[in-house]
């Protein structure tokens, strides 16, 4: 791994200004656009060169910029299109020269002989440019596009840079060819080559931005095989098969088609950012694709297309991202873009640059825009280290400050240590540039810092009796974006902010304008990024001026910071933040404030006391657990609020955050009005003005109807029998349980339905009433049974204890009370054949002319929409429906083309066939077909689990299938996720022989929901765990929810005796439901157990319970 070339900064004599120049060199006709060259040659000059593959046969351009800029730092690479200014051309060199001012540069090289050396070179182009010179602000990467892995070339430099210090490049391209491309150093231009170029100094400011602007389309899959960059197995499946069905005609073309068609990552289902894989390979003998980076075994892949609006957009955002990052007279932006942008976009590529240079400051008139297409883009995420894109526009905006910037200290990244120095993944990174540093007589740059405005207002000051303060949690939320407004109370600076605070809030600016005292309201802040964290920390050590600092109203988003980071207070003092609740009667969330003086008792003795629902007025109880909320409280609770901080205090009281008062939300969706009721529900409600133009199907959303009286109740009846003539269906959802026994009315009217409930639970291992949100669609047949749904608590996730459920099983059974229509004529002879209660379902019906259509129409609502009737109930059109113990027929004898794919996961639902043996009653054939499906899916959310700890654990100990334990099997999934993944009937068919098929479908949301409940895992004192896979009751049965995957050797769970296999039941006798929640449990009841003291956890293996303890050694003298 030899070093090509390195070139050390050189203290020099800086030139007045900063300076930007651009050219070409055209190679067809071998001449540069300017005969003589500008006079910018000095050690702080950078001169950057894209251009055509085909330079490498004839590098004299670069020779020549060698000769006449001989001190400059000279570097390039090849493209896929070079961008000069909003151009992009083919055959040229794009050459661009920067000489800065203020600005020190160093340039190291190395050479790669195969993709295996990435990372090492990586680790050393970062120390190479940390032992050029101290004060290393950012570095630009220039890198052979083919014989790189950039996935290692990145996590390489993360390895060894800190993240304050900003990282961006690009790999170098060869148009759709593939097949050679270089770097240019200095003079030299070669293959297999690895340039970085490094900023040094306290006035360089670097900002960027990077966008997508793909759509995804088909099934999310699991790479279960690949090395590095190179990709072989998808669900266990062939990769590139799998990649050419897709592509159909276009496969022939690969992999220059494959541009078109790029791959979203994400490493879990749970993650939210996506970075996006180019292809630039295939082995067609190997059956293997080669990407621009790599893609781990056990993340999540899906096919990606171009929208050609979204592109451009992307590219705009990109820019938008990075407007005023600098904001100086001059300076210079790389775009650097990916190939396949630039194929798919065709006659339109100049667009997306036209759209960067339009949405830069001042249309760009101040910056020169250079760049190229590439085969990878280089640029951090919003965690300050860089990760390799593809498929993105990035965007690079350099300029100098005219006053230094402050030394920034090394920055340890919030996720650092939960992340391994991988790919993390992003399909739109949020720009992120080191924090500008202006002096403080500067005001915030509007176009990229928080809005601040000011204005004097004078309150009296008020230190009367402190009000009780609750808001509801599902207000409307404020704009994404971070706003500070400040404003000054009787000599006190007040700052509110809101939104989510991020890199776009610079704190250290808004901290340098703080002084005196200060109270920052947090009431509307939605969340903390972690670079948001660095600008807090930022902000609060650039208010040196500031004699005190309070912090008040701190929402939810403000106090998990507080609670995790020990700094995050600095030297501020909390007097009041919000906490959760939830309303015992109709579950809505909301909040209620703390005041540190006024509830000092409760606060220090972890008791939080009761508070009434802002929509119905109910008693709420608190929504967390108050010994871990409280924490971060309990060193502020002892310090008193100045007198006039708590005038500040009683004026922000009485500033009520933005709410519907509306008693209702009407929304219209297609044919579909939908009512919420946002407040209780009375008689004085005017249902008529609510429902008044209200036509086709009509939902009711009665969450916050608290328990209504008959008087409330019959209001509504009225409201909706005006309009039943105008409805097609009526749909009741989140009927409270008091108004169940209220409802014969309402069950008369078109098409009624009870689509859920809000029962009263009860959580045995939180000991607190919880809210129960019931689906009785979900839940059908469970209702139907007199057994109460597995519905967990939202807290701890045990399952919770629903008295009532016989009352919302009798509402939802019982008949309706109304005046039937007249039932169709049907001939005796279907009468005789649909009556025939005994008759097997493989007997053929005889169906003629028209009553064969009304039969088949009647039978298709009995099979599709309706539910079993309650046992002993008579249907008003007997005579038209089939009994429910007989097995319907149809016409044709061939079972339809949907029969014959058990499973198909699609990009919005999931569908799966269930088979029913014959000789059974319809009910019993129903069950059975469901349990089919369940079984289905189960095992298709086994192999989604490849790659995972839980995977290889059920795979060692399940072997082949015992089918005496299906029904064990089904039962546990259907606690586990009966909840939010219920299968729902849509065909059925039986025929006058062999098997009956059902098909039911899910959500694609609650599938991937279901695939990342089984792929959670936890690591605690030395053990992991995971949830009970449904399978593992073929090998064994216990009540537990939690199995121990693997035990660390010489670790505490050894010790203790844990062994792999293991279920636990209970921590300190604390039920514990999921991975998260055990390994909290854990870790917090570790901590409170005394030295010498043991921890008892009870765990079952084989039927047998035991019981391990985990000893607490004494503190080392």
């Amino acid at each position: 791994m030899p070093r090509v070339e390195a070139a050390a900064p050189a203290s020099v004599t800086a030139p007045a200004t900063f300076t930007t120049s651009r050219w070409a060199y055209s190679v067809a006709e071998k001449r540069f656009s300017l005969s003589t060259f500008p006079k910018v040659d000095s050690p702080r000059t950078l001169v950057l060169a894209f251009g055509d593959a085909s330079v490498i046969d004839d590098p004299s351009p670069f020779e020549r910029l060698a000769k006449e800029l001989p001190t400059s730092i000279i570097v390039g690479c090849s493209s896929a299109g070079e961008i000069h200014g909003t151009l992009v051309r083919d055959g040229s060199l794009s050459i661009t020269a920067t000489r800065f001012a203020k600005t020190d540069l160093a340039l190291a090289s190395f050479e790669v002989k195969s993709a295996e050396d990435s990372r090492p070179v990586g680790r050393a182009l970062a120390k190479r440019l940390l032992a050029e010179k101290p004060g290393l602000r950012a570095v630009l990467v220039l890198s052979d596009g083919l014989a790189v892995n950039g996935s290692e070339l990145v996590r390489g430099i993360n390895e060894t840079l800190d993240p304050s210090v900003v990282v961006t490049g690009g790999l170098a391209g060869d148009g759709s060819r593939f097949e050679r491309t270089w770097v240019a150093v200095g003079g030299r231009v070669a293959r297999n080559v690895i340039a970085a170029v490094g900023f040094y100094g306290d006035h360089v400011v670097v900002g960027h931005g990077s966008k997508g602007g793909w759509d995804t389309f088909g099934p999310e899959r699991v790479v279960t095989r690949s090395e590095g960059n190179v990709l072989y197995e998808l669900d266990g499946k062939p990769a590139l098969a799998l990649y050419k069905e897709y592509l159909g005609e276009k496969a022939k073309d690969l992999p220059a088609s494959g541009l078109l068609f790029p791959l979203a990552m994400r490493a879990s289902s749970r993650d939210e950012k996506i970075l996006v894989r180019t292809l630039l390979a295939v082995d067609h003998e190997r059956g293997s694709m080669t990407f621009a980076g790599d893609l781990p075994r056990g993340h999540l892949v899906q096919l990606m297309r171009a929208d050609f609006d979204k592109l451009v957009g992307g590219a705009s955002l990109a820019a938008t991202a990075v407007r005023g990052i600098g904001n100086e007279d001059k300076s210079l932006t790389i775009a650097i873009s990916c190939v396949g942008r630039r194929l798919v976009l065709g006659d339109r590529t100049e667009e997306e640059v036209e759209a960067v240079k339009e949405a830069l400051p001042n249309h760009g008139e101040k910056s020169e825009v250079t760049g190229f297409y590439s085969y990878g883009e280089i640029s951090p995420y919003a965690t300050g280290h860089c990760d390799l894109h593809n498929q993105t526009m990035t965007l690079t905006v350099i300029s100098e400050s005219s006053t230094p910037l402050e030394r920034l200290e090394p920055i340890e990244d919030p996720t650092r240590a939960r992340m391994p120095p991988g790919p993390r993944v992003s399909e739109a990174p949020l720009p992120v540039a080191p924090p500008r540093r202006d002096p403080p007589s500067v005001a915030v740059d509007a176009t990229i810092a928080p809005p601040v405005s000011t204005s004097q207002v004078r309150v009296p000051v008020d230190t009367s009796a402190i009000p009780v303060v609750v808001r509801a949690t599902n207000r409307v939320a404020s704009a994404s974006a971070s706003t500070v407004v400040t404003e000054t109370l009787n000599d006190t600076t007040v700052l509110r902010m809101s939104g989510r605070v991020s890199e776009s809030f610079k704190g250290d600016a808004v901290g340098s304008a703080l002084s005196g005292v200060v109270v920052i309201d947090l009431a509307e802040v939605e969340r903390v990024t972690s670079y948001g964290v660095r600008e807090w920390l930022a902000m609060l050590g650039c208010a040196k001026n500031a004699r005190s600092i309070t912090f008040a109203r701190c929402s939810e988003a403000i106090v998990n910071q507080l609670g995790m980071i020990r700094k995050f207070a600095g030297a501020g003092h909390v007097a009041s933040f919000f906490a959760p609740y939830q309303c015992t009667r109709c579950g809505e969330p909301f909040e209620r404030l703390f005041d540190v003086e006024r509830d000092r008792d409760a606060i220090l003795a972890a008791a939080p006391p009761e508070a009434s629902c802002p929509a119905c007025g109910a008693k709420g109880r608190f929504d967390d657990e108050p010994e871990t909320y409280f924490a971060f409280a309990r060193p502020h609770v002892g310090t008193p609020v100045e007198p006039s901080v708590r005038a500040v205090l009683s004026h922000l009281a009485e500033t009520r955050p933005e709410t519907r008062n509306d008693p209702v939300d009407k929304t219209v969706e297609g044919d579909t009005t939908r009512v919420r009721l946002q407040t209780k529900l009375t008689a004085d409600l005017r249902w008529k003005r609510i429902f008044d133009g209200v036509e086709g199907n009509l939902v009711v959303d009665l969450g916050a109807a608290g328990a209504p009286d008959a008087s409330a109740v019959r209001a509504l009846e009225a409201g909706l029998s005006a309009i039943a003539p105008d409805l097609s269906r009526v749909t009741l959802e989140r009927c409270p349980e008091a108004m169940l026994d209220k409802l014969e009315a309402l069950r008369a009217l078109p098409g009624f339905q009870l689509a859920s409930a809000m029962m009263d639970g009860f959580c045995p291992s939180c000991d607190v009433p919880r809210a129960a949100y019931v689906s009785t669609s979900e839940h059908a047949e469970v209702i139907a049974s007199g057994r109460a749904p597995a519905v967990p608590c939202k807290r701890c996730g045990a399952p919770l204890t629903i008295a009532g459920i016989s009352r919302l099983a009798e509402a939802t059974t019982r008949p309706a009370v109304r005046s039937e229509p007249q039932p169709v004529a049907i001939p005796a002879a279907v009468r005789t054949a649909a009556d025939s209660g005994n008759r097997r379902w493989r007997s053929p019906m005889v169906v003629v002319g028209a009553a064969s259509a009304a039969f088949a129409l009647s039978l298709v609502a009995y099979l599709g929409t309706r539910p079993p009737p309650a046992p002993g109930h008579v249907e008003p059109v007997a005579t038209a429906a089939p009994a429910p113990s007989a097995k319907p027929s149809v016409g044709s004898t061939e079972p339809p083309p949907w029969t014959e794919r058990d499973l198909v996961i699609g990009a919005e639902e999931v569908t799966v066939v269930g088979r029913a043996d014959s000789g059974l009653a319809l009910d019993a054939a129903l069950k059975q077909a469901r349990s089919a499906a369940i079984l289905r899916v189960v095992q298709e959310l086994g192999r989604e689990l490849s790659g995972s700890p839980v995977y290889e654990f059920v795979a060692a100990r399940v072997h082949g299938e015992a089918p005496r334990s299906d029904a064990a099997v089904v039962d546990r999934f259907v606690a586990q996720c009966g909840t939010f993944a219920s299968l729902e009937r849509v065909e059925t068919w039986f025929g006058p022989a062999g098997p009956g098929f059902v098909k039911f479908r899910l959500e694609r949301a609650a599938y991937q929901k279901a695939v990342a409940l089984y792929r959670e895992t936890a690591q605690v004192q030395g053990m992991v765990v995971g949830r009970v896979f449904p399978t593992l009751e073929r090998a064994f049965h216990s009540e537990g929810e939690i199995v121990v995957l693997s035990v660390q050797k010489g670790r505490l769970a050894e010790g203790a005796g844990v062994r792999p296999g293991d279920v636990v039941l209970a921590v300190e006798s604390r039920h514990v439901a999921s991975p998260e929640a055990f390994a909290k449990t854990m870790s917090e009841a570790y901590t409170q157990t005394p030295p010498r003291g043991a921890l008892a956890v009870d765990v079952e293996a084989a039927g047998a319970r035991r019981t391990v303890r985990f000893y607490k050694a004494p503190p080392t003298p």
